[in-house]
């Protein structure tokens, strides 16, 4: 078993450390913990499917393999050296280039050193891998061995960058080069966000029960669910399937005009839902208060569900939204703008609820 980290970028605040968290873990199985701020620890016995399940993730930034750790009462001279020792032989068996551009990214979780100091050891580490082998050279943009240096709680790693991701990743799903539009649609990173705390072991359907523009039901459609979705305005139901279309997975996808409150559906058919129920000035909730149709539709998107599947949504933070939190689980919040933080909720429907609705 090797160890691993996944470093996060702050795109969705600590809604990102509790996404990846859940991913890795509950859907993927890996022995994560929490190595520091932005930083997750994963064991496991190969690197491709950490990989793959990181790549999921909304703020997945790269994948490093440590390959030495040292305790921070050695020193750094000492510890550099010992890692550079290690290192050099990484080197020798990954890059066979009469040239080897070379980077190191210097991460101070534990915030112990300055900018100044971090360039430094970074300039220390090389200097002693160029003296074991010359072909180095500093190479910022596109090195061939990237050396990542973790400063964490109580020791120091030190490790190779297996994959970067790309962080325009979304950009040709966002709001503005979909073929329909609406204002405040979600975007692509959110919609994936809320999907990826639906994920479970379950196997069948994904239900989106306010799709709108179709943000959530494409990502969905993307990690290759089947998708329904609802909406009672028919402008979206057209929109989201021209949406569909122009991504390429309308064959995943069916749409229906209906109310959430009322969804057309037997009972057990969902292994997952996610969506962002309609809220705000710009919502459009044909005469109903928002926080009262969010409340009728959880009971009709939670008796559609299968025993042991996940719903998770966003709602505004506001109090008469604390209703939600008898029945959903607070994870996390989202920073819109000073008038609107978004909560993302998540509710897991029980075996033993199964059997108390069927008995009612």
């Amino acid at each position: 078993m090797e160890r691993y980290y996944l470093l996060l970028s702050q795109c969705a605040g600590d809604c990102g450390t509790a996404e990846a968290l859940h991913v890795l873990s509950k859907v993927c199985g890996f022995r994560v913990e929490v190595a520091g701020q932005g930083v997750i620890s994963i064991v496991s016995k190969n690197s491709e499917n950490i990989v793959r399940c990181s790549s999921k993730l909304v703020c997945a930034r790269c994948i490093v393999k440590e390959v030495y750790r040292a305790s921070l009462s050695e020193g750094w001279d000492i510890a550099l050296g010992a890692a550079a020792e290690v290192l050099s032989r990484e080197l020798a068996m990954r890059a066979s280039k009469e040239r080897v551009g070379v980077d190191v990214e210097v991460s101070d979780v534990a915030l112990r050193l300055s900018a100044a100091e971090r360039a430094l050891v970074a300039e220390k580490l090389i200097s002693m891998l160029r003296a074991r082998d010359n072909r180095l050279v500093t190479l910022r943009s596109t090195p061939d061995f990237h050396i990542w240096v973790g400063i964490l709680s109580d020791y120091l790693s030190f490790g190779v960058i297996l994959q970067k991701f790309r962080g325009d990743r979304y950009r040709s799903r966002e709001p503005h080069r979909r073929v329909y539009r609406r204002p405040f649609a979600l975007v692509p990173q959110v919609a994936r966000l809320i999907l990826n705390f639906s994920l479970n072991p379950l196997h069948g359907p994904f239900l989106d029960a306010f799709c709108g523009t179709g943000a959530t039901l494409i990502e969905a459609a993307l990690e290759g669910f089947y998708g329904v979705g609802v909406d009672l305005d028919y402008e979206n139901i057209r929109g989201a399937r021209r949406n569909s279309l122009q991504h390429g997975v309308y064959h995943l996808i069916d749409l229906i005009i209906s109310d959430a409150a009322h969804l057309p559906f037997r009972r057990d058919v969902f292994a997952l839902a996610a969506f962002d129920p309609p809220y705000g000035r710009a919502a459009s909730c044909k005469g109903k208060q928002p926080h009262l149709l969010l409340t009728e539709a959880l009971e009709r998107v939670l008796a559609s569900l299968k025993p042991g599947a996940r719903a998770a949504f966003l709602s505004p933070g506001s109090e008469e939204y604390s209703a939600v939190a008898e029945s959903a689980e607070r994870v996390c919040s989202i920073y819109v703008h000073s008038s609107l933080v978004r909560v993302l909720w998540v509710i897991e429907k029980s075996f033993a609820k199964n059997q108390q609705a069927e008995l009612l």
